[in-house]
């Protein structure tokens, strides 16, 4: 019988991460996206499953190492620069 358990720790030999955190991740890169398209950060936690803005801003912390803020202005001056050497 294949139980949960060993699904998870099957995921995690072959993806050096627990189910949980890849999930994690996947919604940390789209609101990124999210993010530098234009939506308030508030608004991509939200839509990209967390419960609450201070539950986004901590898991976006401990992933990033910054602010969902602070990313945002740093890659708005990148965006900038790319603009304007085109």
């Amino acid at each position: 019988m294949v139980t949960l358990f060993i699904i998870s720790a099957t995921f995690k030999i072959y993806c050096d991460m627990s189910p949980g955190k890849y999930i994690r991740l996947l919604r940390l890169e789209k609101a990124k996206k999210d993010i530098l398209s234009g939506m308030s950060i508030t608004q991509a936690g939200f839509d990209n499953g967390f419960e609450t803005s201070s539950g986004f801003s901590k898991a976006f912390r401990k992933e990033y190492g910054i602010s969902a803020r602070e990313y945002l202005k740093q890659n708005k001056e990148k965006l900038k620069g790319e603009e304007n050497h085109e």
